[in-house]
């Protein structure tokens, strides 16, 4: 499956350098077929007219966006959702499937499917707790909005925050002296249908 993908699926550019200078280099992280060096600068110094970003939804749907955004749930090997969807079946009409959502994007039709619901086991007890699952197609569009708004919430962070971060613990340019950090995973709701995994920065 592997091989194949990287047929159907074009190799992500995220490695092509794309800055021109250090301020930028910590933004390496976001995706490149949404945040251009331009886009970044702007970002880096808080520049956007009026504080406010506008028309962020044809970033979204763009095509390298959407792409970037099934590789990553591909290899996540998720679980199908309530449509019973393996990625597996979604990569069988690939190109019919990621037309489909752009064009919904576009035109403001999309909309996510329902959660499926499951109970897994804790571990150490006979109890379960409950997970919801999207579809693959709404993870694909989960992250594809994820690439696009992550990195504006991200710069607003104050200088000394380092609670639920994005990027890894070497790349804030801003640690106090003397603080030595720990980067530990930790699961919090996003919204009351989703649930994500992020990074959570603590000091010793």
């Amino acid at each position: 499956m592997e091989d194949k993908l990287e047929l159907i699926v074009p190799p992500s550019n995220r490695a092509t350098p794309r800055f021109s200078g250090e301020d930028l280099a910590h933004w390496a992280w976001t995706e490149p077929s949404v945040w251009t060096n331009p886009m970044l600068a702007t970002l880096e110094h808080h520049s956007v007219r009026g504080g406010k970003w506008h028309s962020l939804i044809d970033k979204v749907y763009k095509e390298g966006n959407l792409y970037s955004a099934y590789r990553e749930v591909a290899a996540n090997k998720g679980a199908p959702g309530v449509d019973n969807i393996t990625i597996e079946d979604f990569m069988a009409g690939l190109t019919r499937n990621m037309d489909k959502l752009e064009r919904q994007l576009r035109d403001g039709s999309y909309r996510p499917q329902a959660i499926k619901r499951v109970h897994i086991p804790k571990p150490g007890t006979s109890e379960t707790r409950p997970l919801g699952i999207p579809t693959v197609r709404d993870r694909v569009v989960q992250n594809a909005l994820r690439h696009v708004l992550e990195p504006i919430l991200e710069r607003q962070f104050a200088e000394h925050s380092y609670g639920f971060r994005r990027a890894p613990a070497n790349d804030f340019p801003f640690q106090p002296r003397g603080l030595r950090l720990r980067e530990k995973r930790i699961v919090i709701p996003i919204t009351s249908k989703r649930v994500t995994t992020l990074r959570c920065l603590a000091s010793l």
